[in-house]
Formats: C-alpha cells, structure tokens, sequence
C-alpha cells in the first residue's frame, strides 16, 4: 500500500498510514486543519529567528570509572614499586577533569602515554587514559596513601583511589547478597550458589561461617563438609558455597547465611537465601517466540531474543505442560520491563494461550508467563523472555512525545508531532532533501540502490509516538540537521518531545522533554559525517525556518 503526495502542495489530511500490530490501516477526515504546504524557493524565504520557547533536558552524563585501591605489593628497601590502571569514561558526555590530586608524596603519580608530562584533563564518551602510580621504599613500615580524582561526573565528582605499600591487607568480596530460589516442589531440591573471592593483592584472606549457618530443618542447608571451621583463601582465590533448597511443606522460606571475615579487622557479611515450597507438583511455563525474519526462540523457561525495533514477534504458550496427568488450564501473560517511553502493549488479553508484542522503540523488553494447571497449580517460575530491539542502520533517530493534557494518549486521538532529518543546502518541509511524513522515502540520488537514502519508518499521529527516521551509508563530509515540529495540538495544548539518536545501533544522544506548542519547531542536534560528530541546538522557532537551512 502507498501513499503519494503531490510535489508542490501537499496537505496533511490525517490520512497517513497508521503502523500497529501488523496491519495498516488508512483514516480520511475531510477538510485540513493546520496544513502546511512546502515552503516557497530558497531565494523567496525569510530565514526566522530563533523564539526560544521551552528547554530540553540532557540525560547525557560523564561517569568517571577507576579502580578503588591499587596497592604496589611489598617492597624491599630501596626498590621501586609501579602500578598502572586505566581511568575511563564510561558515560555520553565529556568528562572534565579539574584536578589528579596525591595525599601523600612519597607516591608519584605520571601518564605514560602523555609524554610532555602533562595531565588529562578531558575524557570523551568512552575514552580512557593510562594512569601510572609509583613509589620507591626508603622504609619498612607500610605507606597508605590516595589518589583524588576531581571531576564533573554528577555522582562521583571526588573519586578516590587507595594507594597501599608494605601493607597486607585482607579483602573479601561476595558475589550475591541474595539468592532466590523461586518455587521447589516438597520434598524435591534445588541447588545455587555464589561465591566469596580475596580481592587482595598480596594478603591472605580468612572467613569463617558463623553458628547461625542453616540446617536442612529449615529447608536451606549449605553444602560443606566443613562449615564452622575457618577458611583460608590466597590472593585472588575465589570459592564457591552451594546452597540446597529442600522444603518440607509448601509455604514461603527465608533463611540467612552468615559468616565473618578478617577483612578491617572482623567483618560479618550476609547472604540472605529464599525460596517457596510449591503445594502440587508445578506444571511448566514455555514461550515460543518467533518472526519471520528472525527465527524462532523458545523460553524454557528464559531466552534471548534480538530483533528490530517496530518488529511484531509472535508469542506462544502452548507448549507448556503439567505434571501427573494433570493439564493445562490458565495462562498469565505480563510486560515487566519496557524501554522508558514505550508504549508497548500486548495485543491479546492477559489470559490468551498466544500473544504478540511490538517492539515500538529500541532497548530491552522483557516479557514473563505464568500457567496453572487443571489443579489450580501456579508455574513454580515463569518463562522469561528478554528482547532487544537493537537499530541496524547507520542513523536511527527516534522521537516520542508527551502530552499531559490528553486524557488517553494510547487512543487514536492526539497531539501530532512530527520528526524530521534535513540535509544541508535543503529547505525545512521540502523535497527532496527534508526526510518527513510527507517525503517518506526521499530519492538522495548518490546510488542507484537507494541504500544511501532515508527513511520514515513510522508516522505516529495518536499523540504518543514513536515515530522513527533510519539511514544507512550516509554521504561523506555531509552535515545531517534534525528536527521536530508540532504539526498540530488537537486542542490538547503543549506537549513535550524526546529524541534519541543511535549511531551504528548504540544509543549516543538523549535530549529529553522539550516543550513545545502548536506549530512550533525545535531544530534539535546536528549529526556530522563520518566524524559521528554531534552539536546540540536548542533553537525554536515560531513555524519552519524558510529558506536553505543553515542560512549563510
């Protein structure tokens, strides 16, 4: 099914395609409210100033990541001790380092790959630097010093780094502070685990369970032939303690692990251990979970499936069974995790044998379905499906849009807000080189296969979004603007957009919660190429800008 418009007049009449689970359906209204035709020739335009209406929040944040000790081992009188970490940046904005600060200065701290011996100061999104700290033993008593590392990460601007010589000293790390062994038939077992490792450099550390360890009466028991007895473990030696799970009854259980270490002189450490005692024998909950592009993945009782956003994936439970001629009789379906601003929803009721999810948004989804059987026995665990919607394209912007006055924004009746990716020396709402609801798949002309051209994928007009613009092969030394207009409130006043911008399927830019009004366009970032370099704008404009944009 397609849409054609004509070049040089084309009102927007609330006839656009509208994408739901697998069909496109058109909706005619008569009349035009708010049309928009393209604007005039470049030379006829009056280029518009910015109003500045409204502001957008950056989720973008640096977020400083470093060791939190180092320590130079032990040292013989007179001999030099080096130790080198990496300090990275693993947040999406520039981390500004103001100072590399040493408490004490029998350490000396350099960068080795810095050879003017200056210090870093900026870190860009993923970036790291080679941090080298040294000292040389004019003593035998052990040296403690720090590292402080002053930044403008929002939530640890004063990183700090132990430093430690000629000091042996315990560490003990847990890998889990809570073990959930969900549902275990009476009678019946269930093994788990997690482990305790010596995160010292050069101490032997110790732990030892304390008397409250737990015992089969209580359906946890810990798997050790010697559990009260203390336990050495060497630099970097890591155990593991297993858990058997075997309840009595049904009913819930909650138990605790506990034991001490020599870690800052004597540390008691907790692991807290649950799990439920089902009444029946539990039946067992599968979801398949298949497109036809992307295969079929079964959830039995978790799996991964990744596919592409605006995918349907279909969803079946049918092949879950029960225990002891017993049958299958109920299913319940439910969305527990969703990317923020999704609206996704599945499209039969909680209770269907088979389901269907849109993927309207990149990120993770994960979807759980529980069944009961013909003796009102619930699924002991759920069958867990994660999906991840992950971009293919080169570019992917993405827009979604909030509108407080709207009673019912998953309707189909709402604010419509528009996405739009402009190539530099073209004209806002023009062909052919604004990609927008009305040049959905604007001929570029750099190759004959179109694969260097844009791409509305989905145009949204029930006052949510999303709607998504996607392009592969972009031309080289080439300047990509985007933007959003209002195209029309429908009476429900303002609304407040965000965008994303995925580079290569990873998210690189979020501007979130810009407010606009009807008719109102927001010339959102710049996106250079191949540099992937980003400029951010917070340029409003009463309409579009006339004119080719930038204006020289």
């Amino acid at each position: 099914m397609s849409i054609t418009f004509t070049d040089f007049f084309s009102p927007k009449l609330d006839c656009r395609p509208i994408v739901g689970l697998g069909m496109i359906s058109l909706v005619m209204f008569s009349g035009c409210t708010g049309c928009n035709p393209d604007p005039p020739v470049a030379s006829e335009g009056t280029f518009f100033e910015p109003v500045g209406i409204g502001s957008f929040e950056v989720t973008r944040e640096p977020r400083i990541s470093a060791p939190e000790r180092v320590d130079l081992g032990i040292l013989e009188l007179g001999e030099r001790g080096v130790k080198q970490f990496e300090v990275t940046n693993e947040g999406r904005a520039t981390l500004e380092i103001k100072n590399w600060r040493l408490t004490d200065d029998r350490f000396q701290l350099s960068f080795p790959e810095f050879s003017d011996r200056s210090e870093p100061a900026r870190l860009e999104p993923g970036a790291s630097v080679l941090v080298e700290i040294s000292h040389e033993n004019r003593g035998q008593e052990g040296v403690r010093g720090s590292l402080l590392i002053e930044s403008n990460d929002p939530k640890n601007g004063a990183w700090v780094v132990d430093l430690l010589v000629n000091l042996a000293e315990p560490c003990l790390e847990i890998s889990d502070d809570v073990v959930d062994f969900g549902s275990v038939t009476p009678g019946g077992e269930k093994v788990l685990g997690f482990s305790l490792s010596n995160c010292s450099e050069n101490a032997t550390t110790t732990f030892s369970y304390l008397p409250s360890l737990t015992t089969d009466e209580t359906g946890f028991l810990v798997l050790d032939s010697m559990p009260l007895r203390e336990r050495a473990l060497e630099p970097g030696e890591e155990v593991e303690v297993l858990v058997q799970f075997t309840p009595p009854r049904p009913g819930e259980y909650r138990d605790t692990v506990r034991f001490v270490s020599d870690m800052d002189g004597e540390t008691e450490h907790e692991v807290l251990l649950i799990g439920e005692g089902s009444p029946f024998g539990c039946p067992s909950a599968v979801i398949q979970a298949s497109h036809p592009d992307r295969g079929v993945t079964t959830a039995n009782p978790r799996a991964r499936y990744t596919g592409l956003p605006l995918d349907v994936v279909a969803l079946d439970g049918s092949s879950s069974r029960a225990e002891g001629g017993a049958t299958i009789e109920r299913f319940e379906w439910s969305i527990v995790r969703r990317p923020e601003d999704s609206a996704a929803r599945l499209a039969g009721t909680a209770s269907s044998v088979a389901n269907e999810l849109f993927l309207d948004l990149s990120g993770e989804y994960t979807v759980e379905m529980h069944v009961w059987d013909s003796r009102g026995t619930r699924s002991c665990e759920p069958a867990t499906l994660d999906l991840v919607a992950v971009p293919d394209e080169d570019i992917h912007i993405q827009l979604v849009w909030d509108t407080p006055n709207d009673p019912e924004q998953l309707d189909n009746l709402g604010s419509d807000v528009d996405l739009h990716l402009l190539r530099s020396g073209g004209i806002w709402n023009a062909k052919p080189w604004d990609c927008h609801w009305q040049n959905l798949e604007p001929d570029w002309g750099l190759r004959d296969d179109r694969s260097d051209d844009p791409s509305l994928d989905i145009d949204d007009i029930n006052g949510w979004g999303p709607e998504n613009i996607n392009l592969n092969n972009p031309q080289g030394d080439m300047r990509y603007h985007v933007g959003v207009h209002y195209f029309s409130d429908q009476g429900y006043g303002a609304s407040y957009s965000t965008v994303r911008v995925y580079l290569g399927g990873l998210l690189v830019e979020e501007l979130r919660r810009k407010r606009m009004t009807d008719q109102q366009f927001w010339h959102v970032l710049d996106i250079e190429w191949p540099s992937r370099k980003i400029t951010l704008y917070d340029d409003s404009y009463l309409t579009f800008p006339s004119g080719v944009f930038p204006p020289e």
